[in-house]
């Protein structure tokens, strides 16, 4: 079956560049924000720019870009084994070429995030109208957590490469869907959630219920050599595991400072759940500041993301579908989630669904977009305030 390409060079370089022309506008605001709230004196210039965006993970990224895995110590521990080597790596590499690396990692974010813009619209466009690919996009850029994209954190990579395997694997071109696997899986644990679209699709175009029912299994050695190829992606995980045995000799290191330094495993979700909504709105053991820049939010986008799912469920293709399933109950089954906002901002379904939705209804799109670009601005004003916004 061949499926219908709308990606004139036109179209993605307006697209690109409009994404770089939003991103730069946000760095224009979190600069006025820095120059607001500086005091009477005090020294505002490049340096305090980078370092007010240097916050949380991304001086860890940092920190393995400059001295590798093996160099970044803490404590006399290689705790940043947890952090995936894609992002960090291409970082190292750029440093060569421009001496701050903290302006390497926001440059490689911004560009990351325009091309992931641009594989989403050509993605979208596959099945659904201009309009809705324009709605969707927009509805990413300004969902309030989405500045994320300008940081130096993994947003913008896995934006492009998520979306980019998304594209190849509705193009059933298999092996560049494989190749881009492998990068989605060295760049952050989500990765291994895009077998679940492949498989999807894989089902649909083969369907081997009918297979079955009618005895006619000539398509059988395809499906299984297509689903095969997919392990490779795991290749990804592979060289992460390589990587914690040539530091530590054990491939499974980073599990064990997961739990045993940053509080991270896997859990029930009703579990995480529980505890986002006793800390936002129940228990006393978090300041009003903490509960509205860190637990609200997230209890908040819990509901927001299964109202989304429920909506979206005879809407979207099996293939959309799936993976944003998967990609919800992975974020909110973290043992101590921390960044819900961050991660659900690189779930492409769920921008989807909304865009959509605002094919027939059109309030739905400025009304969200509205309410989307204020939260934004308020939540990159406390991350630039040093709140707790991960």
């Amino acid at each position: 079956m061949k499926i219908k390409q709308f990606s004139s060079l036109n179209i993605c370089l307006q697209i690109f560049l409009a994404a770089l022309a939003f991103r730069f506008f946000m760095y224009l605001i979190s600069a006025l924000i820095l120059a607001f709230q500086a005091g009477e004196g005090a020294a505002f210039g490049w340096e305090y720019f980078f370092t007010c965006w240097c916050k949380w993970d991304a001086n860890h990224y940092i920190n393995i870009a400059e001295h590798g895995y093996a160099g970044a110590v803490e404590d006399g521990k290689h705790l940043f084994l947890v952090f995936f080597p894609l992002y960090p790596y291409l970082m190292s590499f750029l440093h060569l070429i421009f001496s701050d690396i903290r302006f390497v990692g926001m440059l490689i974010s911004t560009v990351a995030y325009a091309g992931g813009c641009v594989y989403m619209y050509r993605l979208i466009r596959l099945d659904y109208s201009e309009r809705t690919a324009w709605n969707s996009i927009i509805l990413l850029s300004l969902f309030p957590f989405s500045f994320f994209y300008g940081g130096i954190m993994t947003e913008g990579v896995f934006l492009l490469i998520s979306a980019a395997m998304l594209y190849y694997i509705r193009q059933h071109r298999w092996w560049t869907a494989v190749g881009f696997g492998i990068l989605a899986t060295m760049t952050r644990m989500q990765g291994v959630l895009l077998a679940v679209p492949a498989a999807v699709e894989l089902l649909i175009l083969y369907d081997p219920v009918q297979m079955v029912r009618k005895r006619d299994f000539s398509k059988l050695k395809s499906l299984l050599g297509r689903g095969c190829s997919f392990l490779l992606m795991f290749l990804g995980t592979a060289f992460y595991m390589l990587i914690n045995w040539r530091v530590e000799g054990d491939p499974f290191r980073f599990l064990y400072y997961q739990k045993n330094h940053w509080s991270q495993g896997a859990c029930l979700p009703t579990r995480t759940v529980s505890y986002l909504f006793e800390y936002a709105f129940f228990s006393d053991d978090y300041d009003l500041q903490t509960r509205i820049s860190l637990w609200i939010p997230q209890a908040v986008l819990f509901l927001v993301s299964v109202a989304i799912l429920i909506y979206g469920i005879r809407k979207l293709r099996a293939f959309y579908m799936g993976y944003a399933a998967a990609y919800v109950l992975m974020t909110f089954s973290a043992t101590w989630l921390l960044s819900a906002g961050r991660y659900l901002s690189c779930c492409i379904p769920l921008f989807l669904i909304l865009g959509a939705a605002g094919e027939k209804r059109k309030w739905v799109v400025p009304v969200l977009a509205a309410a989307s670009a204020m939260l934004q601005i308020i939540y990159l004003t406390g991350f630039m305030n040093n709140m707790q916004i991960m």
